[in-house]
């Protein structure tokens, strides 16, 4: 019996050491897949509500122009309402908007988990960049909340595969979206330093949609845009879209003022 109870004796031992080894060799390949970013999975789970943007896209920074617009390229709220930029670009374009059901917002969201996104750093950055513009998105989840910010020169594959994504995903059906109201942002300069270009004519349709020229030269004194209706707004804006060069240019006796309708005033305090 003696033979008999040292074996067993002996063989628990080893089980239990090779037990121990098993359960610190499980642990240390968690923590490798951890710190490898193969750790918690992200939930992709959303809040509903039709006034908070789940996905956001913008661009801003670079030197102010009066006709700089934050309006975000992209906003997709909780009920599946989508606005988007439509357009060149720059400033010609115009902003429309469509609706996802709750299958392609899953789809839009898992396939921006796919490109990485969630694994990136908040913001990639030149410090000897002065000057320079970025853009951004945002994902405001229920239980994550992402923001990353890459500005210009900064090569960050995996932002770009997100942003492309988010700009270029079908919507099927759009329409313009008419905001509630839109903003004139106004600059008095010289006279000869507009020169070349064409006045607006006081009888077109356009001009008078303006607000009169006391409130335009108010506006521009005290750097503060006027607001208009959607509706009037875009008209406005639909008319600078066609001319060759940004703003609406308004000749005065000893001035020329520009009116440059934006969504989403940058240059100029909101009313």
């Amino acid at each position: 019996m003696g033979d008999i109870g040292w074996y067993i004796t002996s063989h628990r031992k080893t089980h239990a050491a090779l037990t121990v080894f098993l359960s610190l060799l499980l642990i240390l390949i968690a923590s490798a897949a951890v710190v490898g970013g193969c750790g918690k999975k992200i939930s992709l789970e959303y809040e509903s509500a039709p006034d908070l943007a789940i996905v956001k896209a913008e661009s801003d920074g670079g030197l102010p122009h009066p006709g700089d617009d934050l309006f975000p390229r992209f906003q997709l709220f909780g009920d599946g309402r989508v606005i988007k930029y439509q357009g060149e670009p720059n400033y010609r374009g115009i902003f429309v908007q469509g609706r996802l059901d709750e299958r392609d917002i899953g789809v839009l969201l898992q396939r921006i988990s796919d490109t990485g996104f969630f694994k990136l750093k908040d913001e990639y950055r030149n410090p000897n960049l002065t000057d320079a513009t970025y853009s951004q998105i945002s994902v405001d989840l229920v239980e994550t909340e992402k923001t990353v910010r890459v500005w210009m020169m900064m090569n960050v594959r995996e932002f770009d595969a997100a942003y492309d994504l988010i700009m270029d995903y079908p919507l099927g059906e759009v329409t313009e979206y008419v905001p509630e109201k839109g903003y004139l942002v106004v600059a008095r300069y010289p006279m000869e330093a507009k020169e070349n270009q064409n006045s607006l004519d006081p009888n077109s349709e356009i001009y008078q949609l303006l607000p009169d020229t006391a409130t335009l030269i108010q506006a521009a004194d005290s750097n503060t845009a006027v607001a208009v209706n959607g509706a009037t707004f875009l008209k406005i804006k639909k008319y600078e879209n066609e001319q060759e060069r940004r703003g609406l240019y308004i000749s005065q006796p000893d001035s020329v003022m520009m009116v440059y309708p934006v969504y989403e005033p940058r240059t100029a305090k909101k009313p």
